[in-house]
């Protein structure tokens, strides 16, 4: 999946993060998510709702590769605000999930050379010429059966 950052706006939103882990899913849910949102699936059991001008509302992963390695990567900068996208190309080519003490992320690349990080709340949308890479989230609630 391509998505290209078009805009950054200077507001924050609540996120929520959560894994379920009967059904092995990872969440994350913005306040933006509602029935405008659009689905989009972009890859076996992933899943990302898109607002009408590009805002996440969701990303579900539903029993994802998980990937034992670590994602340390290297930021040339940070900056607070939601990201807007458009889509260039959907493609599912190796995205994964690593789990971590307390969270969780979401990568779409192996590309650990990060040019922003762009923080929203308890996540954290990392990006390379302009395309997420990965997407993080921290402090994510565990939901039981």
């Amino acid at each position: 999946m391509v998505l290209n950052i078009k805009a950054i706006l200077n507001v924050e939103t609540e996120v929520t993060s959560l894994y379920t882990p009967s059904i092995k899913t990872f969440n994350i849910v913005t306040e933006r998510m509602s029935d405008n949102c659009l689905p989009i699936i972009i890859g076996e059991g992933i899943c990302i709702w898109l607002t009408p001008d590009g805002a996440l509302g969701e990303i579900e992963c539903i029993y994802p590769n998980i990937s034992t390695d670590l994602y340390s990567p290297q930021i040339q900068q940070k900056v607070i605000g939601t990201p807007l996208f458009y889509i260039n190309d959907i493609q599912s080519n190796g995205i994964c999930v690593k789990e971590f003490y307390e969270g969780f992320i979401i990568c779409f690349s192996s590309e650990n050379e990060i040019e922003i990080e762009v923080i929203q709340g308890n996540i954290s949308y990392f990006f390379t010429q302009n395309i997420l890479v990965a997407i993080g989230a921290k402090r994510m609630k565990l939901i039981k059966d």
